[in-house]
């Protein structure tokens, strides 16, 4: 049975590109929506843009191409034995990855909606029991972020995989001493933030969005001026995966 949320997305998805016939339109990778996206007016900081959700999945441009991503590090017809942990899910990915995969597990620090609450700075779990963590947009909250970086790389498989990425915000990363009363980040990063993660994973590979189609709208597309790193086109901003890779046991 089709869930409440889905219903309501795919009645949006028929009437939405009806009341904007002149916007552009746009692929959905996620739920395969093809016409325009819902603008997004948001309080924080550089946070409104345009063309940034889909009316049918709810899918946001970093959601989008992080499904991308893990379609091409696990396609669909390899992920029938994955054990996932998924911290922070998205409901957009959330629904549909459980449904292709062995094992799936949901984790929050505060959210009650999932299956277990943690931090990821101290996870339950024994080593070696994931063959992929998704952990997208966390790392930059957490204060000793090498702590959860660790811990990642301690409780994936060897040979698995981590999907990591935090907001790029600036040129590099920058440690406030006062945190941003809007952002709220220890950390506010740019791209140099990955590479904390090289010393705890034998391969760190960035996807960056600025390779795939526009269609696909993975990049940010500010409705106010910004000093981000990885410029696209006026207002224009791309954005960056990390896919970590932990170390095969040796034959």
């Amino acid at each position: 049975m089709l869930s409440l949320r889905r219903v309501k997305g795919w009645w949006k998805s028929f009437v939405y590109p009806l009341t904007h016939p002149s916007k552009q339109r746009f692929h959905c990778v996620i739920c395969n929506y093809r016409g325009p996206f819902i603008d997004k007016r948001a309080r924080k900081k550089v946070r409104s843009r345009l063309n940034a959700k889909c009316p049918r999945c709810s899918a946001m441009e970093r959601h989008r191409f992080q499904w991308q991503v893990l379609q091409e590090v696990f396609p669909e017809h390899r992920r029938q034995d994955l054990s996932v942990l998924h911290m922070a899910p998205e409901p957009c990915i959330a629904d549909r990855l459980k449904a292709q995969v062995g094992a799936y597990l949901t984790a929050d620090l505060n959210r009650t909606n999932v299956d277990i609450q943690l931090d990821i700075r101290t996870l339950p779990f024994a080593a070696e029991r994931f063959d992929l963590v998704l952990s997208s947009h966390v790392l930059q909250y957490v204060e000793d972020d090498i702590a959860g970086i660790k811990e990642v790389a301690r409780v994936l498989k060897p040979g698995g995989i981590a999907l990591l990425p935090v907001p790029l915000l600036h040129q590099r990363t920058r440690r406030p001493n006062i945190l941003d009363a809007e952002l709220k980040m220890p950390h506010e990063p740019g791209p140099d933030y990955y590479e904390r993660y090289r010393p705890y994973f034998e391969e760190v590979t960035l996807c960056s969005a600025a390779d795939y189609d526009e269609a696909l709208h993975f990049f940010l597309e500010l409705t106010s001026k910004a000093d981000f790193p990885l410029r696209m086109g006026d207002q224009r901003f791309g954005d960056l995966i990390p896919v970590c890779r932990k170390a095969a046991r040796p034959c």
